[in-house]
């Protein structure tokens, strides 16, 4: 199998073009899980297709599934540093990386439990919403030829507005 986990390819397409990567798991028919590790490579944890990808014939001793740190660990012992001419990163790199990692971990975490409540809302709203039902039935006793052209205007004002805000927020 050429896509098997540790295999160092070459991504071939996207912004990460021409950049090295490892395969760390298979996800799908055709798709494998990624790392650079990105302070090293700057390919970031990803699913990708293998349509994407140019195999090496290096292969790295690594687990399924193992961490961005196990790589960097890998790719010192094989000393693939000065065979493919990437910067062996420092001990204060490491660190600062690590720590970026950690706070990114926390601030998830800390993410989660809002987004359940915030789910869980929206389906209480909707079905408390009589007055919807209400007005769609009385829009129905008194059909008028002019909807579908009202709806057409406003849509046109809404992408107006949405692309107004759009490059207010680019000059910005």
């Amino acid at each position: 199998m050429v896509f098997e986990p540790g295999r160092l390819c070459v991504k071939n397409a996207g912004r990460e073009n021409g950049k090295y990567c490892v395969i760390v798991a298979s996800a799908e028919k055709d798709h494998v899980i990624i790392t650079g590790p990105k302070p090293l490579t700057g390919v970031r944890r990803r699913k990708c297709s293998v349509l994407h990808l140019e195999p090496t014939p290096q292969l790295l001793k690594i687990k399924k599934d193992a961490t961005d740190k196990d790589v960097l660990d890998a790719f010192s012992k094989e000393k693939l540093f000065e065979k493919l001419g990437l910067k062996e990163l420092s001990d204060a790199d490491l660190k600062k990386w690590e720590d970026e990692q950690k706070t990114r971990e926390a601030k998830k975490k800390e993410q989660k439990p809002k987004e359940e409540p915030k789910k869980e809302s929206p389906k209480e709203e909707k079905k408390s919403e009589p007055k919807k039902s209400e007005v769609k039935e009385e829009s129905k006793k008194e059909p008028d030829k002019k909807e579908p052209s009202e709806k057409k205007e406003e849509a046109k004002k809404e992408s107006k507005l949405k692309t107004e805000k759009k490059s207010a927020a680019k000059k910005e």
